[in-house]
């Protein structure tokens, strides 16, 4: 029954770590966790991580290079654990037939059926890196590759009707994703000494993802998305993949979309057996750019997210222009419903003519590529010099303003605060240490 949610843990845990004249470094940890959310044949579940790296800025050789400050290389592997899931999700739950009363009393019903396997969610990551400063501590760069793999998946499976639950979580399949990511600092005005400090900076990060081993038992969820998301899943599918029928656009001839096949032929009707992969939400590459001056007591910073290449739906398109109608029209529209619209043969239009009241199938027509700029966080801030706040019997006192979301430039148009809450906010703070 549904009540207050209880679970027990315990947990076993060894870290340890080894340096050799700082030049050779080792860490390793192993973990075993139980808990009492997992299935009860999946009690407990181990986690362990093993590091090396070597620093070679301190190696006898590199002594004449006076220009590095630091070269290391290192590298990672381990397994940690995901226990996304809620306390009573393996165990079979029920709740009381309150609407439907007999004469023997109130029956109950079974709310989520348990299993007894549930186990976690792991990802074995492998990761090599470099870390790197050069001219002084002017210069910092930092790389990774990392391939990890999701073993096993946590889904909610869909069952048949008549099981009494719509769907049971299980694992099933895998993921693998892979990448690389890098950051770069450099700072053109560098003079410590006197407090002052300008630093530039550019984060980027790309990576591709695909399903393993899932087989047939998405399929179900597969054949609900039909139409209403483009989010499929199939073994060597991306997790970020947008599949759909594609399209040719508005056939100036008739105002009716043109659909493409699987055979490359054309059609005017949509049939989901020519899905295909037609675009993905994982950007090439994204990443954010900063700035921060630090000028006697003084700081000043931006930073600036970016993303390129990234594939969306473009839901305003989608339903408040293409499938505008009589039954809607009491609520806010897009003023493209009106003049961008197919009205006379030999007119190339980028949506269909009004009288085709059915509703318009989710195509490739309405997927479009996404490269934003966003104003992620602007600040100001003074710290007062120790010799004045003494006086006063403060220890440190700090001055600051901050911005937030501020602008956002995008090729392609959205509303924002729509579906998920969105604000602008400005703020300031006072921070005093006695």
């Amino acid at each position: 029954v549904y009540g207050k949610t209880v679970s027990r843990s315990n947990s076993f845990y060894f870290n340890g770590g080894y340096s050799f004249d700082n030049r050779y470094l080792l860490d390793a940890n192993v973990r075993m966790d139980g808990t009492s959310v997992f299935g009860t044949n999946k009690r407990y579940s181990e986690t362990w991580a093993v590091g090396i790296a070597w620093n070679i800025h301190n190696e006898r050789f590199m002594e004449n290079c006076i220009w590095l400050d630091r070269l290391k290389v290192r590298a990672s592997i381990g397994n940690p654990g995901n226990q996304n899931f809620s306390s009573y999700q393996s165990y079979t739950t029920y709740v009381f037939n309150n609407g439907n009363q007999n004469p023997f009393g109130t029956s109950m019903l079974v709310a989520n059926f348990g299993n007894p396997d549930l186990k976690w969610q792991k990802t074995l990551d492998k990761n090599i890196g470099l870390d790197l400063t050069l001219l002084n501590n002017r210069l910092n760069v930092n790389l990774d590759y990392y391939d990890k793999l999701t073993d096993p998946l946590l889904a909610a499976v869909s069952v048949p009707s008549s099981v009494g639950s719509k769907r049971v979580m299980t694992n099933v399949g895998s993921q693998r994703t892979q990448g690389v990511s890098g950051t770069v600092k450099y700072s053109p005005v560098y003079h410590p000494e006197e407090r002052i400090n300008w630093t530039l900076s550019a984060s980027f990060k790309h990576q591709k993802a695909k399903y393993e081993d899932i087989g047939n038992s998405l399929d179900q969820f597969n054949k609900e998305n039909l139409n209403t998301s483009l989010v499929r899943y199939y073994d060597g599918g991306s997790p970020t993949a947008l599949w759909a029928v594609r399209s040719l656009g508005i056939d100036p001839a008739n105002g009716q979309e043109v659909f493409v096949k699987k055979d490359g032929t054309y059609s005017y009707t949509y049939d989901t057996k020519d899905e295909v992969k037609v675009g993905d939400s994982e950007p090439d590459v994204e990443g954010v750019i900063g700035s921060t001056l630090y000028y006697k007591g003084f700081s000043f910073s931006v930073h600036l997210r970016y993303s390129l290449g990234g594939d969306v739906f473009n839901k305003a398109l989608y339903s408040k222009v293409e499938n505008i109608s009589e039954t809607n029209l009491k609520y806010n529209q897009d003023k493209r419903a009106l003049y961008d619209r197919w009205e006379k043969p030999g007119q190339h239009a980028r949506f269909k003519k009004i009288s085709l009241t059915e509703t318009t199938p989710m195509s490739s027509r309405f997927v479009k590529t996404e490269n934003f700029l966003k104003g992620e966080s602007f600040s100001v801030g003074y710290d007062f010099p120790k010799e004045w706040i003494e006086k006063i019997g403060f220890s440190a006192l700090r001055l600051q303003a901050n911005m937030n979301d501020i602008f956002r430039k995008s090729s392609v148009k959205e509303e924002r605060g729509i579906d998920y809450p969105f604000a602008r906010t400005v703020s300031a703070s006072v921070s005093v240490t006695f």
